[in-house]
Parts: structure tokens; sequence; C-alpha cells
């Protein structure tokens, strides 16, 4: 099969597993990523495959799916990231993999890469990884500290003459406008 065919092909399982995640389709996806050089996508659709439950299947398939999985791995590069910041959404490449602090290491493509830390969907650290095939990277994002919850409060402004700053201080001319119109009504 042509690459075009396969990607055709890759384009309608990802849809189909979008829809209906089953080993199946699962097996199916993996292979055809394989083909396509997405290995670190294709172990992860390869192994879902291999642990679903299938009465029907051949077993000889389980070795091939196997062999499968472990000729991918040599074609993809481990990652293993840390954050500073415990509880920071950790997004590779556009894609959630976790929260740190993550358990486990996140299979990748060889090539560029870029890493962030979010916090409540802002961008609290960012790095670009090229990652080669069959090696295991380490990256440590690291995050400035988060802020106060609380509103600091600031002391009042002082004024040209050295004096602090008449305009944060309460108003009572609503009070004596309020107490006029009182005494004005009769009451």
């Amino acid at each position: 099969m042509e690459r075009k065919d396969w990607q055709t092909a890759y384009d309608v399982l990802n849809r189909a597993w979008k829809k209906q995640p089953t080993g199946e389709v699962a097996g199916v996806l993996g292979q055809t990523e394989r083909k396509l050089g997405k290995c670190a996508a294709a172990i992860e659709h390869l192994t879902f495959a291999l642990n679903e439950p299938a009465p029907d299947r051949e077993p000889d398939a389980l070795v091939r799916v196997s062999e499968w999985i472990e000729d991918c791995k040599q074609r993809v590069s481990r990652l293993v990231v840390a954050c500073s910041r415990d509880g920071a959404e950790i997004v590779i490449d556009g894609n959630s993999v976790g929260i740190s602090p993550l358990q486990r290491e996140v299979l990748v493509d060889p090539g560029d890469h870029n890493v962030e830390a979010r916090s409540r969907g802002i961008v609290i650290s960012r790095a670009t990884l090229t990652a080669e095939a069959g090696r295991e990277h380490k990256l440590e994002l690291l995050a400035a500290p988060e802020a106060p919850t609380r509103p600091i409060s600031t002391p009042p402004r002082p004024t040209e003459s050295g004096t602090k700053d008449d305009s944060e201080r309460p108003s009572f001319v609503p009070a004596y406008l309020g107490g006029g119109v009182a005494l004005a009504a009769g009451m």
C-alpha cells in the first residue's frame, strides 16, 4: 500500500477509535500507525488491543502484536518529565499527558516536541526538546512559585506635601446631605 493509502486508512480508523474504542479498531489502527512511523501512538493502541479480550483471536496474533510493540519501542523516545510545581498539567505538543508529578514516562516519536506545564490553563513553564529514537530524555520544567491567593493591601499613597492621600478616606458628604434633607423635610 502507498503512504497516501495508509494515511487515508489512519484517518478513517482514528475517527472510528474516537467513536468507539474497541480492541479490534485499536489493533488495526496500531498497525496503520506503525506503517506511518507514528510508533508512540502505535504502542498505545497495540497494547490496548493486546489487553482486550477477543475470543475468536488467533493465538499467533498475540505473538505478532507483541513483536510489533517491541519493534515500535526501538523507534520511540522515552520522556521523563518533572515539574517544580506539583499539580501542574503537563502538555506535550498540545496534548495533555497528566498532572505533575507524572508517575510514568511518556513515549514520543523522534523529532522536536513542545513541552509545557500549565496551571489553571496558563502556561507556567515551557521547553522544546529534540527526541532521539531509543533514548530516554529527562526534562525538568521550572515554574515560578504560585502567587498568593489573597490580595496584598497597599499603604495609603503620600501626597505632594508628604501626608496621607485624603482620597483614600471615606467621605462624609452623603451623610451631611442626607441629614440636611431630613431637616428640610421636617423630620
